[in-house]
C-alpha cells in the first residue's frame, strides 16, 4: 500500500505520496494538487502516476492551473461521463433493467417464480419508472397492497428482493448513480418446520429414482440429495464449473450473491460422471440445450411414486434432508451453513434443534462409557456403539 506521507515538491499546490508501480513493483509516486475552484470551494485530487501516467511536478502544476480556470475537477468529469452515458443508454426504467438483468444474470430464461413476480406485480407498480423516481414510501405501499391481498410473507419478500437486485444491478453496473430509495425487505417467519425422509421414504425414494425414465430428472434429485444445492442452481450448473478431479464444484449465481464454491463426495462425483454429456454447456438442459424453467410434472410424478406426503417439496426437502442429516449427525451448524451457501448464520438456526439431539446421544455415549469400570466393558460398550451407529 502507497504510504500516506505527503512530501512537497518546488510547485505550489503540488505533493506526492509514494506508491508502487502495479507491472513493475518499483515504487513511484503518486502527484496530487491542491486548489480552489471558481466557486471558492477548496479541492484535493490526484494527478496521475510517475509510471502510468509519466506524470512529473511540472505536468502536475499545469494541470491545476487549468482547474484553477475552471477545467472540472475529477468528480464533476467523472459525473459528467455518467451522465453521457445513461444520455446515451436513454431511461433505465425498471423494464429495461430487468431485460438487462435477465441477459446477465441467466444463459437461459429466468426461473419461472422470478418472472411471474416482475411481470404480475413489479412491472405494473414500477416498469416505467427508474430507481431515481421511486420512493421508499412507494415500495412500503407495494408491501401493503401485496399483503392485502393475501400475498404470503415469503412471496412478498421475494417480490421486493428482486426489486432491491434489479436496481443494485444497474448502480453496479454504473447505469446510474445510487438512488436515495431503501428497499427494505420484509421479515419472514420461518413458518415450515424443515423437511426430512425417514428411512424408509428415502429408501423408496432411491428405488423409484433407480427405475425412473427420466435419468437427467432422476441425476438432478440424486445431486440435490447428495449436495443441498438449490433447484436453480443445478439448472445453471455447467460443465466447466465443476473439477470432478478434485471434487469441488463451483455454484453460479447462489441466493446469497457471491459465488461459492463446494466439495462434492465420491457419490455425487459418481452422479455428475454418469451424466450424459451434450453439445449444451448445461448438465441438465432443457429442450434446445437451453436452461429448464421447472420440472413440476416430473417432480410430482416421482413423489407420488415414492409415496412421500404430498406436502414434500421434492427439491426443496432434499436440500432440507441433506441439511438435517448432516446436523443429526453431529455436523455443526457452521460447516452446514457453509455448505448450504446461507448468507448468514441465522438461516441455518432452523436446524439447531436437530444439533441438540446430536449433542444429547453424544453425552449419552460419554456417560456409558465412564459409568462402566470394567474394562473389557467398557471396550464392548464401544464396540457396540460402533455397530449400531
Amino acid at each position: 500500500m502507497p504510504t500516506m506521507k505527503r512530501n512537497k515538491t518546488a510547485y505550489k499546490g503540488v505533493w506526492f505520496i509514494t506508491g508502487t508501480d502495479m507491472n513493475t513493483g518499483k515504487p513511484e509516486r503518486i502527484y496530487y494538487i491542491g486548489y480552489r475552484n471558481l466557486e471558492g470551494r477548496w479541492i484535493e485530487e490526484k494527478a496521475g502516476r510517475s509510471g502510468k501516467n509519466a506524470m512529473t511536478p511540472s505536468r502536475a502544476s499545469a494541470i491545476r492551473a487549468a482547474k484553477i480556470k475552471g477545467e472540472p475537477s475529477n468528480a464533476e468529469r467523472r459525473e459528467m461521463e455518467r451522465m453521457e452515458r445513461e444520455a446515451k443508454a436513454g431511461r433505465w426504467t425498471i423494464m429495461k433493467l430487468w431485460d438487462d438483468y435477465k441477459t446477465h444474470r441467466y444463459s437461459g430464461p429466468p426461473p419461472t417464480t422470478e418472472k411471474c413476480n416482475f411481470k404480475n406485480y413489479l412491472s405494473p407498480a414500477f416498469g416505467n419508472k427508474t430507481p431515481h423516481e421511486i420512493s421508499t414510501l412507494d415500495v412500503e405501499r407495494l408491501k401493503s397492497s401485496l399483503a392485502k391481498a393475501g400475498k404470503k410473507p415469503g412471496t412478498i419478500a421475494k417480490i421486493i428482493e428482486l426489486l432491491r437486485r434489479l436496481i443494485n444491478h444497474g448502480t453496479n453496473r454504473e447505469y446510474y448513480l445510487a438512488p436515495a430509495v431503501r428497499v427494505k425487505l420484509p421479515r419472514v417467519p420461518l413458518d415450515r418446520e424443515p423437511e426430512f425422509l425417514n428411512d424408509k421414504e428415502l429408501a423408496r425414494l432411491i428405488e423409484v429414482l433407480g427405475a425412473y425414465g427420466d435419468t437427467d430428472v432422476a441425476n438432478l434429485v440424486r445431486l440435490a440429495l447428495l449436495t443441498g444445492m438449490r433447484r436453480s442452481e443445478l439448472f445453471r450448473l455447467e460443465w466447466n464449473d465443476m473439477d470432478l478431479e478434485r471434487g469441488f464444484l463451483r455454484i453460479r449465481h447462489p441466493k446469497g450473491g457471491t459465488e461459492e464454491s463446494i466439495p462434492l463426495s465420491d457419490a455425487a462425483r459418481a452422479v455428475l460422471a454418469s451424466q450424459h454429456r451434450t453439445r449444451s454447456p448445461l448438465v441438465f438442459p432443457g429442450r434446445g440445450g437451453r436452461m429448464r424453467a421447472d420440472v413440476n410434472r416430473h417432480a410430482k410424478a416421482i413423489r407420488e411414486s415414492a409415496k412421500l406426503p404430498t406436502a414434500f417439496r421434492l427439491f426443496h426437502g432434499a436440500r432440507h434432508h441433506f441439511a438435517s442429516h448432516l446436523v443429526s449427525s453431529g455436523v455443526d451448524l457452521y460447516t452446514v451453513g457453509r455448505l448450504l451457501t446461507h448468507k448468514s448464520p441465522s438461516m441455518t438456526k432452523r436446524y439447531s434443534h436437530l444439533s441438540d439431539t446430536a449433542l444429547r446421544k453424544a453425552v449419552n455415549i460419554a456417560a456409558e462409557i465412564v459409568s462402566t469400570p470394567d474394562p473389557t466393558a467398557k471396550e464392548e460398550a464401544m464396540t457396540a456403539r460402533k455397530e449400531t451407529a
